[in-house]
């Protein structure tokens, strides 16, 4: 029983050592031509060079607004709607763990 939950697990880790690395990714990390290639592998035989404008566009406004902000992690937990959905997803983690679920199921 416990070797067919491995099944999906190992087919998913397969999967994944064949898939490119995100034009995003590249992007951020300075490797135009890849982010360029991997985007027409993605998009096939269609134009991305909108596509891929908006991108580098998106990540030099993220860049923008980013500059001194702090790490993420702090702006994170002082952006008010992104601490309140973290303290409503730790509290209703903490009461399913303390309700005692596990045991019922």
């Amino acid at each position: 029983m416990f070797g067919l939950s491995t099944v999906p697990a190992v087919v998913q880790f397969v999967g994944f050592l064949f898939l490119p690395e995100s034009p995003r990714w590249l992007l951020q990390r300075g490797l135009t031509q890849k982010a360029r290639r991997v985007l027409s592998q993605i998009r096939g035989n269609q134009n991305i060079d909108d596509e891929f404008d908006s991108i580098k566009n998106g990540i030099e406004e993220e860049e923008k607004e980013s500059a001194g902000g702090g790490p993420v992690l702090w702006r994170m937990l002082t952006y008010a709607p992104t601490r309140r959905a973290l303290l409503v997803g730790c509290g209703l983690q903490m009461f399913q763990q303390l309700s005692g679920i596990n045991v019922v199921m």
